[in-house]
């Protein structure tokens, strides 16, 4: 299952990257990833309907995601698609030494930002209630919906690697403070949005970038 949901991203943003020029294509992923957090967001609320326990929340998992499959098929005749290009093979090696900053920051922020999506993970062994995890979880889709998009404009306006290292520093500062913070509570709920929106975001910037 999340080898194809990976495969489902890796289309998209493939998609996304060659659909537009690199003057707007941060505000694009800006958009497609407020869209994709918003859904991630209203997502965490599950575990209060389902619980964490048992196979019911990767039902519902399943069933969401075969939904948004049958979806694309009524779309498919009202989709435009890309020139087809002759297939190429680029190993990292290449990509680095093409895009060295988009390719570096995207590895490191991919742990950062699994470790802030499996934080309801963090709730169910810390002790907090479904619905408390599920607060937590959300947090951390609200930030991107609230950030991305001016993060992403600000790119496109701005060198893009001012924009990352700004957010980086902040994203870094804000998981500090969070180590002082009793788990679950509203200070750390509320530390979560910003951290949530600057870390989800620069993830969004290095796609733009690479």
């Amino acid at each position: 299952q999340g080898y194809a949901i990976s495969a489902s991203y890796v289309v998209v943003e493939t998609f996304l990257n060659g659909a537009i020029g690199n003057e707007h294509r941060g505000r694009l992923l800006g958009v497609y990833m407020v869209t994709t957090m918003g859904a991630f967001a209203a997502g965490s609320y599950m575990l209060g309907l389902t619980g964490a326990d048992g196979v019911a929340p990767f039902i519902a998992a399943g069933v969401l995601t075969g939904s948004g499959a049958l979806a694309l098929l009524g779309l498919h005749a009202h989709t435009s698609t890309l020139p087809v290009r002759e297939a190429s093979t680029v190993d990292l090696g290449d990509l680095f030494r093409l895009a060295p900053v988009g390719v570096a920051v995207s590895m490191l922020v991919g742990f950062a930002v699994g470790s802030l999506t499996t934080i309801a993970v963090y709730g169910e062994r810390a002790g907090l209630s479904d619905e408390r995890t599920a607060l937590v979880s959300a947090a951390v889709g609200v930030g991107p919906i609230v950030m991305l998009y001016p993060m992403s404009a600000c790119s496109d306006r701005r060198p893009r690697r001012t924009v990352l290292v700004a957010s980086a520093l902040l994203a870094a500062a804000l998981m500090v403070a969070m180590v002082s913070m009793h788990a679950g509570g509203w200070p750390m709920v509320a530390a979560l949005v910003p951290a949530g929106g600057l870390t989800i975001g620069l993830y969004t910037l290095a796609s733009a970038e690479t």
